[in-house]
């Protein structure tokens, strides 16, 4: 049973030439909370690895 709360911002830094009004693109802005939030971090967590150990496709995980 796990429980997370999890947020994912698209650009990290906040880029206001590209979005003026917030710095970020509100569309790809998610928050996951609770199992939800788990998993969202468990997958993230996982795809980080996957790409710090080289693994085949790591060029295809975004920065």
């Amino acid at each position: 049973h796990g429980s997370a709360a999890s947020i994912i911002m698209m650009p990290v830094a906040r880029d206001f030439k590209r979005y003026p009004s917030y710095g970020r693109d509100l569309r790809l802005c998610e928050l996951d909370v609770g199992l939800a939030g788990a998993w969202t971090k468990r997958a993230l967590q996982s795809a980080f690895m996957w790409k710090l150990q080289g693994h085949p496709g790591w060029q295809l995980i975004p920065e």
